[in-house]
């Protein structure tokens, strides 16, 4: 393996977000948020959309309604969500550089899981458009769990259904949410693209996966 990266030998399984992590959709979200707000009236130029990438559309809705109270009963996830789908169907988002090649390389040594926020319609397009149906043993989702990222429980019911201890886990993933929520979990994390205040620092950043080595996921798997 390359003397840039951490020694990682022994992870049984890998574990990518999708949103910013897979697909470069992450600017969506901040773009639905800014629709949304819009629509309703609304201009918020001191919001930072970027402290919503990795949550739940309903942690997404209770964050903006405690912002802006006036909102209540009109920014539902459901809402939210719509406006993403159109994002979606306008621009499908294009992989993250080297990602598709990522997961097929994990996926030949390793168990292979995406553990995303997103709501299961917009995995199973993903999944079914990009044909990674083959490459995954699991998917996760936010249809599956209760708490939004930063809080583990995605990452733990993940692991139990990948059978891997979450010690053997190694998880990608861009946002702060998700790295928090990842490290919480007892898990080895990778950063994907720029870390503006990063909550937990991971084991080590890339800015897509073309950097990696060509050895790095047979090397991990050792």
């Amino acid at each position: 393996m390359s003397a840039s990266f951490p020694d990682l030998r022994g992870v049984q399984a890998v574990i990518f977000d999708m949103d910013g992590t897979l697909v470069d959709s992450e600017p969506y979200t901040g773009v639905s948020i800014r629709r949304l707000l819009s629509a309703e009236g609304i201009e918020d130029p001191l919001l930072d959309v970027e402290v919503f990438h990795g949550c739940t559309w309903q942690a997404i809705s209770d964050g903006l309604v405690a912002r802006h109270p006036g909102l209540t009963g009109r920014c539902t996830p459901g809402r939210l969500e719509a406006v993403f789908e159109d994002l979606w169907t306008e621009t499908p988002p294009p992989f993250i550089p080297g990602a598709r090649e990522a997961l097929a390389a994990a996926r030949a040594v390793a168990r292979t899981a995406i553990c995303t926020s997103s709501r299961r319609p917009a995995v199973a397009r993903l999944v079914a458009a990009r044909g990674l149906g083959a490459l995954l043993d699991t998917v996760v989702c936010a249809d599956d769990f209760g708490p939004s990222k930063p809080d583990p429980a995605c990452f733990r019911l993940t692991a139990e259904r990948l059978g891997v201890a979450p010690e053997r886990c190694l998880v990608f993933e861009d946002s702060d949410a998700g790295r928090t929520a990842a490290a919480r979990a007892g898990m080895l994390v990778v950063g994907v693209g720029p870390l503006p205040g990063a909550t937990v620092p991971p084991r080590f950043v890339i800015p897509d996966y073309t950097v990696l080595p060509d050895d790095f996921f047979p090397s991990i798997a050792r």
